[in-house]
């Protein structure tokens, strides 16, 4: 299936659901997943999602794939830190390695990646981005931040030498 990632001139409705359960996400969004509909090149299914929302993922993805994979993550963190700084994407984090007070959902396994966040001024935050499969929406979990050994033992998880 061909899907893709569309900016949309007006901003529209997310799909999403609030993340309290109760009703459509207040968000307005003008990014779109997309795809063909029924294999008709000139028909589009057209899905604005805003940025709590937004997740495209294939099981075995391209190269190209995994980059606006790693695309809606970095948009997700560094949305959820108020739309400024960066974000880099380590790679796939175990569901049993990411920070309290995550709970995994029995029916589900969730997505979650290793991530370090840069605000403007170079502060980096490392976390996980966890994309909830059941409810559809992203979480982030910090790094903990108690102790020098947990945050050492975080860092070496995710790749990080110091």
């Amino acid at each position: 299936m061909d899907r893709f990632l569309l900016k949309l001139v007006d901003p529209q409705p997310c799909m999403g659901n609030n993340s309290n359960g109760e009703g459509p996400c207040l968000r307005l969004t003008t990014l779109a997943e997309a795809e063909h509909e029924s294999g008709c090149e000139r028909q589009l299914r057209v899905m604005p999602y805003c940025w709590r929302h937004l997740y495209i993922a294939w099981p075995e993805p391209t190269p190209e794939q995994l980059q606006l994979e790693h695309w809606c993550i970095a948009n997700f963190v560094v949305n959820h830190h108020g739309g400024q700084g960066s974000a880099e994407i380590h790679g796939p984090c175990p569901t049993d390695s990411i920070p309290a007070p995550y709970e995994a959902c029995e029916d589900e396994e969730d997505e979650a990646y290793y991530v370090t966040y840069r605000d403007e001024q170079g502060q980096e935050q490392h976390g996980v981005a966890v994309y909830l499969i059941w409810e559809n929406w992203w979480e982030w979990y910090p790094a903990p931040r108690k102790t020098h050994s947990s945050r050492k033992r975080f860092r070496a998880q995710i790749g990080l030498k110091k």
